[in-house]
């Protein structure tokens, strides 16, 4: 039980210190890759403006054009649905008239005296 105890004080011994210099370590090269980013040269400072712009630009027209689009697909529907509703009451119109009128069937003599006999 001893020998444990001496290897877990030896190895938080060392463990420690390679431990504070790897944070160090980090910390310094997240210093320098953060130092990198700001210090880019105005040219590419201005083109990166001058991308996002036409990023911004290139999304308003798209959204411009595809609210026109929708507009446009809603009056087609619209009319579309009004060809429709007038075929439809068109076709009934014309099946009414096709049909001739039903004339009422007359009874026969024979029936006719057959219910008077009763």
């Amino acid at each position: 039980m001893g020998s444990i105890i001496a290897l877990v004080a030896i190895l938080a011994g060392f463990g420690i210190p390679v431990t504070a210099i790897w944070t160090s370590h980090r910390e310094k090269m997240a210093r320098i890759m953060a130092e990198r980013g700001t210090n880019l040269p105005p040219n590419v400072v201005a083109e990166l403006k001058a991308l996002r712009e036409e990023v911004m630009n290139l999304r308003e027209t798209t959204t411009r054009f595809d609210m026109s689009f929708d507009a446009a697909l809603s009056r087609l529907e619209g009319r579309v649905d009004s060809i429709e509703t007038q075929q439809a009451g068109q076709a009934i119109s014309e099946r009414a008239e096709s049909y001739a009128p039903v004339k009422p069937v007359q009874e026969s003599a024979d029936v006719q005296t057959m219910g008077q006999g009763r």
